[in-house]
């Protein structure tokens, strides 16, 4: 198999608000790119769960992200239900950022819950796409492929939200998943040669 060009991870670290719901942790990872620094992060926000009262704090987390040089943030849990309002409360940031709160359904029981912000002066959407994969009449949720177009580089970005182990066939679903993921993977790497893949999402696998 074709190798892609490793993409080094230079620096990370991790934001954390005690009075947030769960105590979610935002990580944010440093990534050198033909000599350019890019700043990811992935943020698992549980949004689906947050009062209307305490909105204002995912304002404030993703602004710390952004203030601490961001260029891509990756967000998850955020449920139909609550997609118009993260789009409201995102919303400030689109001067700067473009945003893709992904709105396809995986199937009709089954929905993505994943949300993307990219910074306009480094990338650009051009691409994105669903992930899924069909067992025992169930679909199951692999990630989002995302294209960003970069100067002078583009990105294929794989976001990820796999089941917990502690569900019923939890184990199955995210080894189905994670077959799906290493074929498209592939796929990119057997078109593209030196193709940049970043992989990252709630993979669900700790501390269970």
């Amino acid at each position: 198999m074709k190798q892609g060009k490793a993409l080094k991870i230079e620096q990370c670290a991790t934001i954390d608000d005690a009075s947030y719901i769960n105590k979610n942790s935002a990580r944010i990872s440093k990534l050198t790119m033909d000599k350019k620094q890019i700043v990811i992060a992935w943020w698992n926000c549980s949004f689906n769960y947050l009062p209307q009262e305490e909105h204002c704090i995912v304002q404030e987390i993703i602004s710390h992200l952004i203030n601490s040089g961001c260029d891509i943030i990756g967000l998850c849990e955020i449920g139909s239900k609550k997609k118009e309002e993260i789009k409201t409360i995102l919303s400030i940031f689109e001067k700067d950022f473009q945003i893709n709160v992904f709105s396809e359904k995986a199937s009709k029981r089954s929905e993505f819950d994943i949300c993307l912000l990219v910074r306009k002066t480094r990338f650009f959407i051009n691409e994105c796409r669903a992930l899924t994969h069909t067992i025992y009449n169930r679909t199951i949720r692999c990630g989002i492929r995302y294209v960003l177009k970069g100067i002078p580089e583009d990105i294929y970005l794989f976001l990820l939200h796999w089941p917990s182990r502690m569900h019923d066939e939890g184990g199955l679903k995210k080894g189905q998943a994670a077959v799906k993921l290493n074929k498209e993977i592939e796929d990119v790497i057997n078109t593209k040669n030196e193709a940049h893949i970043i992989v990252m999402g709630d993979f669900n696998d700790e501390p269970y």
